[in-house]
Protein backbone atom coordinates (compact mmCIF):
# COMPACT_ATOMS: atom_id res chain seq x y z
CA UNK A 1 0.00 0.00 0.00
CA UNK A 2 1.40 3.38 -0.97
CA UNK A 3 -0.04 6.21 1.09
CA UNK A 4 0.04 9.77 -0.19
CA UNK A 5 0.00 12.95 1.83
CA UNK A 6 -3.37 13.83 3.32
CA UNK A 7 -5.79 15.44 0.88
CA UNK A 8 -6.17 19.19 1.25
CA UNK A 9 -8.69 21.69 -0.05
CA UNK A 10 -8.58 25.45 -0.64
CA UNK A 11 -11.78 27.20 0.46
CA UNK A 12 -12.86 30.81 -0.04
CA UNK A 13 -14.07 32.05 3.33
CA UNK A 14 -17.07 33.85 1.82
CA UNK A 15 -18.23 30.43 0.60
CA UNK A 16 -18.36 29.11 4.18
CA UNK A 17 -20.12 31.97 5.91
CA UNK A 18 -17.67 34.89 6.17
CA UNK A 19 -19.75 38.08 6.09
CA UNK A 20 -18.82 40.26 3.12
CA UNK A 21 -17.88 43.22 5.35
CA UNK A 22 -14.74 41.28 6.37
CA UNK A 23 -13.72 40.71 2.78
CA UNK A 24 -11.71 42.77 0.30
CA UNK A 25 -13.20 42.35 -3.16
CA UNK A 26 -9.83 42.51 -4.89
CA UNK A 27 -8.22 40.03 -2.51
CA UNK A 28 -10.63 37.32 -1.33
CA UNK A 29 -9.56 35.44 1.79
CA UNK A 30 -9.06 31.70 1.59
CA UNK A 31 -7.74 28.93 3.78
CA UNK A 32 -6.36 25.57 2.89
CA UNK A 33 -7.17 22.66 5.18
CA UNK A 34 -6.05 19.05 5.09
CA UNK A 35 -7.71 15.85 6.16
CA UNK A 36 -6.99 14.87 9.72
CA UNK A 37 -4.61 11.98 10.28
CA UNK A 38 -5.09 9.12 12.72
CA UNK A 39 -2.77 10.94 15.11
CA UNK A 40 -4.98 14.03 14.89
CA UNK A 41 -8.05 11.91 15.67
CA UNK A 42 -6.33 10.39 18.71
CA UNK A 43 -5.45 13.83 20.05
CA UNK A 44 -9.03 15.06 19.56
CA UNK A 45 -10.34 11.92 21.26
CA UNK A 46 -8.26 12.78 24.31
CA UNK A 47 -10.20 16.03 24.65
CA UNK A 48 -13.52 14.22 24.60
CA UNK A 49 -12.56 11.76 27.31
CA UNK A 50 -13.30 12.69 30.87
CA UNK A 51 -10.61 11.84 33.32
CA UNK A 52 -10.91 11.61 37.06
CA UNK A 53 -8.05 11.30 39.49
CA UNK A 54 -8.60 10.55 43.13
CA UNK A 55 -5.65 11.28 45.39
CA UNK A 56 -5.62 10.17 49.00
CA UNK A 57 -3.00 12.05 50.98
CA UNK A 58 -2.85 11.88 54.74
CA UNK A 59 -6.43 10.66 54.97
CA UNK A 60 -7.72 13.50 52.76
CA UNK A 61 -9.33 12.49 49.53
CA UNK A 62 -9.10 14.90 46.61
CA UNK A 63 -10.88 14.35 43.35
CA UNK A 64 -9.89 16.12 40.12
CA UNK A 65 -12.17 16.02 37.08
CA UNK A 66 -11.46 17.29 33.63
CA UNK A 67 -13.98 17.80 30.85
CA UNK A 68 -13.58 19.09 27.35
CA UNK A 69 -14.35 22.61 26.24
CA UNK A 70 -15.82 22.92 22.73
CA UNK A 71 -13.95 26.14 21.93
CA UNK A 72 -10.66 24.47 22.84
CA UNK A 73 -11.50 21.47 20.65
CA UNK A 74 -12.33 23.77 17.71
CA UNK A 75 -9.03 25.63 18.10
CA UNK A 76 -7.11 22.34 18.25
CA UNK A 77 -8.87 20.98 15.16
CA UNK A 78 -7.97 24.13 13.21
CA UNK A 79 -4.40 24.05 14.54
CA UNK A 80 -3.91 20.47 13.38
CA UNK A 81 -5.42 20.84 9.90
CA UNK A 82 -4.90 24.43 8.69
CA UNK A 83 -2.29 24.24 5.93
CA UNK A 84 -2.49 27.62 4.22
CA UNK A 85 -4.20 30.99 4.31
CA UNK A 86 -4.18 34.32 2.53
CA UNK A 87 -5.16 37.83 3.46
CA UNK A 88 -5.79 37.15 7.15
CA UNK A 89 -3.70 39.83 8.80
CA UNK A 90 -3.64 41.11 12.36
CA UNK A 91 -2.47 44.53 13.52
CA UNK A 92 1.12 44.38 14.78
CA UNK A 93 1.00 45.48 18.47
CA UNK A 94 4.61 46.72 18.23
CA UNK A 95 3.93 48.84 15.15
CA UNK A 96 0.46 50.45 15.08
CA UNK A 97 -1.15 50.77 11.64
CA UNK A 98 1.04 47.90 10.45
CA UNK A 99 -0.34 44.44 9.81
CA UNK A 100 1.24 41.00 9.72
CA UNK A 101 -0.13 37.57 8.76
CA UNK A 102 -2.06 35.89 11.56
CA UNK A 103 -0.60 32.48 10.65
CA UNK A 104 2.65 31.26 9.12
CA UNK A 105 3.13 28.05 7.16
CA UNK A 106 5.98 25.83 6.00
CA UNK A 107 6.37 22.46 4.33
CA UNK A 108 7.15 19.63 6.75
CA UNK A 109 7.55 16.04 5.59
CA UNK A 110 6.18 17.07 2.20
CA UNK A 111 3.00 18.58 3.67
CA UNK A 112 2.18 22.26 4.25
CA UNK A 113 1.49 22.88 7.92
CA UNK A 114 1.30 25.73 10.37
CA UNK A 115 4.80 26.92 11.16
CA UNK A 116 4.04 28.14 14.67
CA UNK A 117 3.73 26.46 18.01
CA UNK A 118 0.33 25.87 19.56
CA UNK A 119 0.65 28.75 22.02
CA UNK A 120 1.41 31.27 19.24
CA UNK A 121 -1.44 29.83 17.16
CA UNK A 122 -3.90 30.13 20.05
CA UNK A 123 -2.78 33.73 20.65
CA UNK A 124 -3.47 34.62 17.00
CA UNK A 125 -6.70 32.56 16.94
CA UNK A 126 -8.02 34.39 20.02
CA UNK A 127 -7.55 37.76 18.27
CA UNK A 128 -9.71 36.87 15.28
CA UNK A 129 -13.25 38.26 15.11
CA UNK A 130 -15.78 35.50 15.74
CA UNK A 131 -17.17 35.51 12.16
CA UNK A 132 -13.65 34.96 10.78
CA UNK A 133 -12.77 32.08 13.12
CA UNK A 134 -16.20 30.55 12.50
CA UNK A 135 -15.68 30.66 8.70
CA UNK A 136 -12.22 29.07 9.07
CA UNK A 137 -13.70 26.30 11.21
CA UNK A 138 -16.46 25.77 8.65
CA UNK A 139 -13.72 25.23 6.05
CA UNK A 140 -12.05 22.68 8.35
CA UNK A 141 -15.35 20.81 8.60
CA UNK A 142 -15.64 20.62 4.79
CA UNK A 143 -12.52 18.48 4.70
CA UNK A 144 -13.11 16.78 8.06
CA UNK A 145 -16.83 16.15 8.27
CA UNK A 146 -16.30 13.49 10.94
CA UNK A 147 -15.96 16.47 13.34
CA UNK A 148 -19.25 18.05 12.33
CA UNK A 149 -22.37 17.49 14.47
CA UNK A 150 -23.71 15.18 11.74
CA UNK A 151 -20.47 13.18 11.55
CA UNK A 152 -19.48 11.25 8.43
CA UNK A 153 -22.17 10.65 5.97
Amino acid sequence: MKLKSPVSRRVLLVDVGLPTEYEEESNPSWVEVRQATTGDEIRIGEFYSESTRVIDEDGKTREFKQKWNNSEVVALQVYMTLSGASAIDLEDPHNPNSFKPAFSFAKSDGVMRLNMNEIDFRTAWAKLPQPVSEAIYNAVLLENDQWSPKGRG
